[in-house]
């Protein structure tokens, strides 16, 4: 029989036993904390059930901690402190393929992530991690990846010859995590090293340190994230140095699909990361994003195909917050990304989204209601051309100050003659 602990629902590891298990389901006998023992049916091996799966851990110690997420479980199985251990982000918001990263840790299933970048590839194998309290060794690969930075090398340390283990034999040894980011940058060479490591009965030979065997610890997981692969084969063009993977590779691994975040949960995670930043901008930002990743739209043109990832959008609402302008934010996030020839019309667009005022570089004509810089003495000149506003007083006492009217009539009380009156009691 078989031991190991029952996650109940309240996120409690119970001791629990084995009774029966066929392939239709398995019969434990859970002891529970008051000491009385109770038997549970749940799912066989192998086989997801409706609800909280899975809920058997066979495992020699009691795990310190579980992540549940839709349904899934994944247990914490290590208890040490380790620098290696991702920090956890309460805002960090998890998309439905976490539910297949569950399934593929418990299952020790090899998994390669592949989309765009900045759509949380990365982020979401962190994540999880740091919920169970796992080690995460992370390699970036490059063309300059070697060999050595994946098994060891010998080295010489007080004129004695020693081994000194990769990230590869120092995950397998401990029951770390090992992540192998932008695998596609990788070599085919140093990628053929990983074909024993990904079958059913995972070993690696360490030819350079005697032929040393590794078997893998129980909580060794490796996963790898991509541009370039499966579905994003056709915009390989847009990553410059990504090599074709070959089907003998690819076979070895599960390979999952990510996404941009739904409209509602990227403002989400916006209004949780950036906590000054408003509900109507986080809103816009949205909004704009899922047009600038909408195939034919002018913005994605301008941008030339370019993934407006939420990487992207979080800077941008971070700087939006910091300026207090969504337009000075994409100014300082994004937008000297884009090449000089588009930066106007991207900033047209900006401006209509968002509703800002564009400055006038070239002065409009007098017949387009432009107001003309000099009007003449006697008040300013409407569209029409009529006066408008008081007149100045006249410094000659010859003047009269009598203003006219639109049809040429005088208007007001006529001044006081300085000359004697005539006959008639007029000006002469």
């Amino acid at each position: 029989m078989s031991s190991g602990y029952f996650l109940d629902r309240d996120k409690t590891f119970l001791p629990a036993t084995i009774v029966k298990e066929t392939r239709k389901s398995r019969l434990l006998s859970v002891t529970l904390a008051n000491g009385s023992v109770v038997q549970h049916r749940i799912h066989p091996t192998g086989v997801a059930w409706p609800g909280l799966y899975p809920r058997f851990f066979a495992l020699d110690a009691a795990p310190t901690g579980a992540f549940v997420y839709r349904g899934r479980a994944l247990a914490a199985g290590q208890t040490m402190q380790h620098p290696a251990i991702p920090s956890v982000n309460p805002h960090y918001r998890f998309q439905p393929f976490t539910a297949d990263l569950i399934d593929a840790a418990n299952h020790a299933e090899p998994v390669l992530l592949t989309g765009g970048t900045g759509v949380g590839k990365t982020s979401h194998v962190l994540q999880i991690a740091a919920r169970i309290h796992q080690p995460v060794l992370r390699i970036n690969f490059n063309g300059e990846t070697r060999l050595s930075d994946l098994i060891g090398k010998l080295t010489v340390v007080d004129g004695a010859t020693r081994w000194s283990d990769g990230v590869l034999p120092q995950a397998m040894r401990n029951g770390w995590w090992l992540l192998l980011d932008e695998i596609d940058f990788a070599e085919p060479a140093v990628l053929s090293l990983l074909h024993p490591v990904l079958e059913d009965a995972p070993t690696l030979t360490l030819k350079e340190h005697g032929g040393e065997v590794i078997r893998p610890h129980p909580l060794f997981r490796i996963f790898a994230t991509a541009n370039s692969i499966g579905a994003m084969q056709e915009r390989a063009g847009s990553y410059a140095g990504t090599t074709t993977m070959n089907d003998a590779f690819l076979d070895r691994w599960q390979v999952l699909l990510v996404d941009n975040l739904p409209p509602q949960e990227e403002r989400r995670v916006l209004l949780g990361e950036v906590p000054g930043l408003s509900p109507r901008w986080a809103r816009r930002l949205v909004e704009f994003a899922a047009l600038a990743r909408q195939s034919g739209s002018e913005i994605a043109m301008r941008l030339s195909g370019d993934n407006f990832s939420t990487r992207r959008v979080l800077a941008w609402a971070r700087k939006t917050a910091l300026h207090r302008s969504p337009l000075t934010g994409a100014q300082k996030a994004w937008l000297d990304k884009v090449s000089s020839s588009d930066q106007e019309a991207v900033l047209r667009i900006l401006h209509t989204h968002f509703g800002g005022k564009r400055t006038k570089t070239t002065p409009r004509s007098p017949s387009q209601g432009r107001v003309p810089s000099a009007a003449p003495a006697g008040g300013t000149l409407t569209a029409s051309g009529k006066r408008r506003g008081r007149p100045p007083k006249s410094s000659s006492a010859s003047t009269p100050p009598v203003t006219g009217t639109a049809s040429g009539k005088r208007r007001g009380r006529p001044p006081k003659s300085a000359s004697v009156a005539g006959p008639t009691g007029t000006t002469p």
